[in-house]
């Protein structure tokens, strides 16, 4: 028996500017560049873009997962528990599961950053949310316990 049927090898992957499966809701943009079905739950990554002045997530803290952001543009405002830190574009911020965090876009311009997320599946919260949101017929008719039910059911996601 070889090594590579001892060890399945997932096959390369090449995605250019734009390619990947992408969700736009509320202004923001995410496009997969790696879902969990493509690195057997390992990890997801994905390119995430929000506009100028956005507000971003509530304060919130993933049970099951690690999170980490490289920031490719803008200079987006990340909040770590008690620490609030401004980022510029090169910055890097690694999330520990359990750990309160939150991010906005205080600033004029977009913001376009790297999302990666280990283990893998929780880019299923992104497409419960857009449902979430057609099914209630847009997001000024989502309540707030609507979100916090979603909310409670994140790490549900992680494989």
């Amino acid at each position: 028996m070889t090594n590579s049927q001892q060890n399945p090898v997932l096959p390369p992957v090449i995605w250019n500017i734009g390619q990947g499966r992408t969700l736009s809701m509320l202004g923001v943009t995410v496009t997969f560049k790696m879902e969990s079905d493509a690195t057997d739950g390992a990890y997801a990554l994905w390119e995430y873009s929000a506009p100028a002045h956005f507000d971003g997530p509530a304060a919130h803290y993933h049970k099951l997962t690690d999170e980490a952001f490289y920031i490719l543009e803008g200079t987006p405002l990340f909040q770590l528990e008690d620490q609030v830190i401004q980022t510029q574009p090169g910055s890097f911020v690694f999330v520990p599961r359990n750990t309160l965090h939150r991010f906005s876009n205080p600033g004029s311009t977009p913001i376009r950053m790297l999302t990666f997320r280990t283990p893998g599946g929780t880019e299923g919260y992104f497409d419960a949310l857009i449902t979430l949101i057609q099914e209630s017929g847009g997001m000024q008719q989502v309540t707030r316990d609507d979100m916090r039910l979603l909310e409670q059911q994140h790490d549900q996601y992680a494989r």
